[in-house]
């Protein structure tokens, strides 16, 4: 079961994580994730980090999420 404190400690330790990948404040994260529970501590943690969220839909093909990727400046993590 997710608790509150359960999904802000698991937020923290994914902040961390993209922080010491490279992520800086005010890069834009793109996201290719169905709807599930991950998606939670993802969003505050790339909020954590300083990021921009940018979710893709997971049924995209390359063909029409070319323009919304181009754009958004996502960087790949």
């Amino acid at each position: 079961m997710l608790t509150y404190a359960g999904t802000h400690a698991w937020a923290m330790r994914l902040a961390d994580s993209l922080i010491a990948s490279g992520i800086r404040p005010g890069d834009h994260v793109g996201l290719i994730v169905a709807n599930h529970l991950e998606f939670v501590p993802l969003k505050f943690a790339i909020a954590t980090a300083g990021a921009i969220a940018v979710p893709f839909l997971i049924t995209c093909t390359a063909r029409t999420s070319s323009p919304t990727s181009s754009p958004s400046r996502a960087v790949q993590c």
